[in-house]
C-alpha cells in the first residue's frame, strides 16, 4: 500500500492520530524508498525493532544489585514488622531500629552489627491476651519512635543513647492501627494512620517543636486525659476534629471499603494517598484543607482487586501502585481512569514497591514467592529478577522493606535480615554522565525523525529522541567486539545509515531497527576514514589512498564499483562534498585535492607548506590497479581483473633509502601488513615538514614543470 493508503489503515487500528506520526512510521518500514509497504516489511519491521531493542537492554543494563544477599541472623525468633533509618545527626552510632511483631526493639549499626535490644510491650490493664506489634513510625526531627498494636493504641518514645522511654500514646481506636507515616520539614510535621475499618486519622502542626504534633498544651482540663499517669494516655476523640491555628485534625471515615494496607503524605501534592484491596476504593488521594474554611477533597483510583503498595516519584510526578493481580503499575496523579504504564512479571501478589527517580527504576517484591524485581522506568522492562531460591529468609513472607535511595541499599526483613547492595557508580553524584562507554566518532541529525545518530570508537550505533534525550535504538556493527566505527553518513532519502569501520568494512543499517540490510565487499584497503553519498552513489576513502564509490540500486545480485586514479601519497584522513558536484579529500601529507565528481579527476590541489595557491594535482602509481573502467558485483565476490599494463613504482623509504626522482613516495600496504600492529599508522609516512629541503624543492620545480 502507498502513503495514503498505509494512513487509513493506520487510524482504524491507533485512532486519532497525527499525519506526521503516521508519515514516520512509514518511512520507516519503507527502507528500500519504492514508496510502497506491504504486510510482511511491516512484520519484519516490527519484530526486527522489538528484537533490538530487547538485545539493547540486556546489553546496555546494568545489574542494579550484582552481589548475593547477606544474610544477618536476628536474636529473636519473631518476624520483624518493621525496619526504620535512623539519619546520622539524631543518635551516633545507630542507624537502624527493628521491631519484632513481639514488641523487641534491636538498635543497629550501618553495618548491621547489634547494639542493644529493648522492649516495649508490657501488662496493659490486666489482659492475658498477647499484643502483638502491627507497625512503627520515626519521628526524626522530635527524636520519637512511634508503635501502633492489636491493643488499638500507638504509644510514643522517646530514643536516647541509652534508654528508651515511652512518653505517651494515643488511645480510644475503635480498629486496630496497621498502618502509620510521618513527615516533616523540620517545623511542620504529617502524622497519619490507617486501620482495619478503613479509617484515616491525620494530624498536622505546623510547628511540631513548640506546640507538639497534637497540641496537647492546649487541653487544660484532667478530666480531657485517661490514664494513670499525668502525660501517659491522650484520648483520640479528645484531639480530632480540632481546627486551630496550629494544629489540624481529621479523620476520615469508612475511607476504604477494606483494611488500610499503606498511608502515605505528599507534599508535592499537599495530599495523603492510601489504598486498600477494595475494588471502588482501592487506591485514594485525600488533599490536605489549606484553610479551616475549606474541606479536604477525595480523589478515587478504582482498580479491580485493590491495591495493597505505593510509592511517589517527585521527580517523574507519578504514583507507583502493587496489587494481589501481581501487576506493577504507574499512575498520573491527575489520571484516574487508565494507568500510563502496567508491569508484569510476579506470580504473587505485590506488597512492597519503591521508585527511585534519579536512576528511573522501580523496585517491586511479591509475597508467597519472594521475587524481586528491578523495573526500567523509562521503558517499562524488567531489569533483574531475584528470585526465592537466591533470598535464603527462611519460610515466612518478607514482612518490612528498607530501601535506602541514597545509598542504594535494599534491607528485606523477615525472621532475619537480609541486604542487597546495589551499584555504587549509578548512585555517585560526581559520576560525569556519558552516552557511550568509548570516544565519539560522529554524530549526525536526522531530519525525517528527528532522531540524533551517535557512533563510537567500540563499534556502537546510538540512536536518540532529541526532544526527550532518550536512547531509542543500539545496536554493534561487528561481530567482533571493539571494531570502530570511524565514519558514519545518511543515504539520500536518510531513511539509512552507512557505516565504514577500522576493518574497512561498509555496511547499510536500517537505524531504526538495528538491521544490517547490505554489506559493501571489503576491497582490503584498510581503516575508512570517509563516505560520502552523492547521486546514488557511495564514495569511500581511507588508508588505500584512493576514493571508490558504490551504486546504490536496489537489485541486490549485481552491483557497479569504480576506484578513481590515485593523488595522494599518504593515507586519507578526511572527505566532503559540495554541491553534489565537488569532492574534497585531505590526507596525512598535507593535501587537499578537488574532485569533479561526474568525471572524476582531480583538478586541483592545495598545501599549505609548499604554496597559498591552487597547485596541479600529482599522479601517484602503485601496485594496484589504475584507471579501470566500472566493473560489476556478482552478489558479495568481488571479481578484479589485472592488467598487464599496469605501472608499477617501486617503493622508497624516506628514512632509509635516497629519492631519486624527487618526489617523496609512501610504503605500500604490503609492508604494513607485515608490521605488528596493521592498523597503526606507518612510520615511514611520514609529513611534508620532515621532508629534506632538497627533496622539496625538487617537488616544487617538477610540478612548475
Amino acid at each position: 500500500m502507498e502513503m495514503d493508503e498505509f494512513r487509513e489503515a493506520m487510524r482504524k487500528i491507533m485512532g486519532n492520530i497525527d499525519d506526521e506520526e503516521i508519515d514516520i512510521i512509514f518511512m520507516k518500514v519503507d527502507t528500500n524508498c519504492d514508496g510502497t509497504v506491504d504486510w510482511d516489511e511491516y512484520l519484519n519491521y516490527m519484530l526486527s525493532e522489538y528484537q533490538e531493542k530487547d538485545f539493547m537492554h540486556k546489553e546496555v543494563s546494568t545489574v542494579m544489585f550484582p552481589k548475593p544477599m547477606q544474610i544477618v541472623p536476628v536474636a529473636h525468633c519473631e518476624p520483624i514488622m518493621k525496619l526504620v533509618f535512623i539519619p546520622s545527626q539524631t543518635i551516633s552510632m545507630e542507624k537502624f531500629i527493628s521491631l519484632s511483631r513481639t514488641g523487641t526493639l534491636q538498635f543497629w549499626n550501618e553495618n548491621f552489627h547489634l547494639l542493644r535490644t529493648t522492649s516495649t510491650v508490657h501488662s496493659k490493664r490486666g489482659h492475658l491476651q498477647t499484643v502483638w506489634v502491627t507497625d512503627m513510625v520515626f519521628l526524626k526531627n522530635v527524636n520519637m519512635l512511634g508503635i501502633s498494636s492489636t491493643d488499638r493504641d500507638v504509644e510514643f518514645f522517646e530514643i536516647n543513647i541509652n534508654k528508651c522511654e515511652k512518653i505517651f500514646s494515643l488511645t480510644g481506636f475503635h480498629n486496630c492501627i496497621l498502618t502509620m507515616d510521618y513527615w516533616t520539614d523540620e517545623q511542620k510535621a504529617i502524622f497519619c494512620t490507617g486501620d482495619a475499618g478503613g479509617n484515616a486519622l491525620i494530624f498536622s502542626s505546623l510547628d511540631v517543636i513548640q506546640y507538639g504534633l497534637f497540641n496537647i498544651r492546649s487541653f487544660t482540663s484532667k478530666s480531657d486525659w485517661i490514664g494513670v499517669e499525668y502525660w501517659l494516655a491522650v484520648a483520640k476523640n479528645v484531639i480530632v476534629f480540632t481546627v486551630g491555628p496550629t494544629c489540624l485534625s481529621l479523620l476520615l471515615q469508612a475511607l476504604h471499603e477494606d483494611w488500610c494496607h499503606q498511608i502515605k503524605f505528599i507534599p508535592e501534592l499537599n495530599a495523603v494517598a492510601s489504598c486498600s484491596a477494595s475494588q471502588k476504593t482501592g487506591l485514594i488521594l485525600t488533599t490536605l484543607p489549606v484553610s479551616a474554611n475549606t474541606k479536604p477533597q477525595k480523589t478515587m483510583f478504582n482498580l479491580r482487586k485493590g491495591i495493597l503498595c505505593l510509592d511517589y516519584s517527585p521527580e517523574w510526578n507519578i504514583l507507583v501502585t502493587g496489587g494481589v493481580d501481581h501487576v506493577v503499575r504507574v499512575w498520573n496523579p491527575y489520571v484516574t481512569t487508565n494507568a500510563i504504564a502496567i508491569m508484569k512479571g510476579h506470580s504473587s501478589a505485590v506488597i512492597h514497591i519503591f521508585i527511585n527517580g534519579r536512576i528511573k527504576i522501580i523496585i517491586s517484591i511479591s509475597k508467597d514467592k519472594k521475587n524481586i524485581r528491578v523495573w526500567d522506568l523509562r521503558e517499562q522492562v524488567c531489569l533483574q529478577s531475584i528470585p526465592n531460591r537466591y533470598i535464603p529468609l527462611g519460610r515466612f513472607p518478607i514482612t518490612s522493606v528498607y530501601y535506602g535511595r541514597t545509598q542504594n541499599i535494599l534491607v528485606c526483613a523477615s525472621v532475619s535480615l537480609g541486604i542487597l547492595y546495589g551499584s555504587i557508580e549509578q548512585m555517585e553524584e560526581s559520576q560525569v554522565v556519558t552516552s557511550h562507554s568509548k570516544p565519539l566518532c560522529a554524530a549526525l541529525y536526522n531530519t525525517n525523525f528527528k532522531q540524533v545518530v551517535s557512533g563510537c570508537h567500540g563499534g556502537i550505533i546510538c540512536v536518540w529522541d532529541i526532544l526527550r534525550g532518550d536512547k531509542l535504538m543500539q545496536f554493534s556493527t561487528s561481530n567482533k567486539k571493539g571494531v570502530e566505527v570511524t565514519t558514519m553518513v545518511f543515504d539520500g532519502h536518510g531513511r539509512c545509515l552507512i557505516t565504514g569501520t577500522k576493518d574497512g568494512a561498509v555496511k547499510v543499517w536500517n537505524f531504526n531497527t538495528g538491521v544490517c540490510l547490505l554489506e559493501l565487499p571489503n576491497l582490503k584497503q584498510g581503516e575508512i576514514t570517509g563516505i560520502q553519498y552523492v547521486n546514488q552513489k557511495i564514495y569511500v576513502c581511507g588508508w588505500s589512498k584512493r576514493i571508490t564509490w558504490y551504486l546504490d540500486t536496489k537489485e541486490e545480485s549485481e552491483r557497479e564499483y569504480r576506484e578513481w586514479k590515485c593523488y595522494h601519497s599518504e593515507d586519507i584522513l578526511s572527505m566532503d562534498k559540495y554541491n553534489n558536484k565537488l569532492l574534497a579529500t585531505a590526507c596525512y601529507g598535507g593535501d587537499i585535492v578537488i574532485w569533479n565528481i561526474d568525471s572524476g579527476r582531480a583538478f586541483c590541489r592545495f598545501n599549505a607548506h609548499e604554496s597559498t595557491l591552487p597547485l596541479i594535482p600529482i599522479r601517484i602509481f602503485d601496485n594496484r590497479e589504475v584507471a579501470s573502467p566500472p566493473k560489476r558485483l556478482e552478489g558479495e565476490v568481488f571479481k578484479r581483473q589485472t592488467r598487464d599494463q599496469q605501472r608499477r613504482y617501486k617503493k622508497v623509504s624516506w628514512a632509509t633509502s635516497k629519492d631519486t626522482s624527487g618526489i617523496s613516495r609512501s610504503p605500500s600496504r604490503a609492508s604494513e601488513a607485515t608490521s605488528p600492529a596493521r592498523h597503526r599508522r606507518a612510520l615511514a609516512s611520514a609529513p611534508p615538514v620532515l621532508r629534506g629541503e632538497r627533496v622539496e624543492k625538487k617537488r616544487r620545480g617538477q610540478v612548475n614543470q
